[in-house]
């Protein structure tokens, strides 16, 4: 008798998860319907309500949102941005950025990342967001990187990136790398390079044979600073590069990554015409013989 009740529950258990998605679904279908209500009052309700129920409620407010009811699909499309940001909010951005979900909500994710981003930038006794890490703006990072609409913004937010070492934004910031903007591209680099993100060093690689020593220079430090050892042909290659900025990053990365076989290279510049190239070469070289 006890192990049929136990098997007798078990099927009642099952049953009654087919049917709890299904009773949902009717309860966010007729909630759907009080959002183009007569009433104000019934609106926001419903409204409330499809929020507070959150991801479930997302497919049916994806049909919501292509229906004929202006008023239904306006409200639907709302959620459809609002509910994502709700759930991704830490406890601390919630508890210390006062207003955060709403101006998410209305778009400024690049002016709310930036302003928490600088304020991790200031000592404990004056930052306005104590309580706020740098983890808590992995979800906030990409979204403002595609949010970003002039090139100094997206500079601004590469540089923060960076420094607050946040790799959920490597897939935006590598496409940067592609940017026309000579600055656009060097900062995205300067991000992979401060993320300490060398599952992107492949897209770094790629630099050095960049148009523009700025962008070459930055690749060339970059390579050093993530210990890709894999790319010393790449920074052996840069030591014959025409800018001595890109020499001399390229003989300080090969230097940082213990590369005894760019030695007699390096050597050959301690004649080179730059005094810094000279310089940098010859004690580069002095490092490696010790090692």
């Amino acid at each position: 008798m006890r192990s049929w009740n136990k098997t007798n529950g078990l099927f009642c258990s099952a049953v009654l998860a087919l049917f709890v998605p299904v009773a949902q679904d009717d309860v966010v279908r007729k909630l759907i319907e009080q959002l183009s209500a007569d009433r104000i009052d019934a609106r926001a309700e419903a409204f409330r309500k499809l929020e507070e129920i959150g991801r479930p409620a997302l497919p049916l407010l994806e049909k919501a949102a292509l229906d004929a009811d202006d008023e239904v699909a306006s409200r639907a499309k709302t959620l459809l941005v609002r509910i994502p940001i709700r759930e991704r909010l830490t406890p601390a951005l919630v508890d210390q950025v006062k207003g955060i979900y709403e101006r998410l909500a209305q778009g400024e994710w690049k002016q709310v990342f930036l302003e928490i981003a600088t304020d991790l930038r200031l000592s404990d006794d004056r930052r306005r967001y104590p309580g706020v890490r740098a983890e808590d703006l992995s979800f906030m990072a990409p979204m403002a990187l595609q949010k970003a609409e002039t090139d100094t913004d997206r500079m601004s937010i590469c540089e923060a990136i960076g420094r607050c070492r946040l790799k959920s934004a490597m897939p935006e910031v590598v496409r940067l790398l592609k940017s026309e903007q000579y600055m656009v591209r060097a900062n995205a680099a300067a991000a992979i390079r401060d993320a300490g993100a060398k599952e992107n060093v492949g897209d770094v690689r790629g630099l050095v044979a960049d148009p523009h020593p700025v962008v070459r220079s930055v690749a060339a430090h970059a390579l050093g600073r993530l210990g890709a050892k894999e790319a010393a042909p790449d920074l052996l290659a840069l030591l014959r590069d025409p800018s001595p900025d890109v020499q001399w990053w390229a003989v300080r990365s090969l230097g940082d990554l213990g590369a005894t076989e760019a030695l007699p290279a390096i050597e050959r510049l301690r004649d080179d015409p730059n005094e810094s190239v000279r310089r940098v070469a010859a004690d580069t070289a002095a490092a490696l013989r010790k090692r």
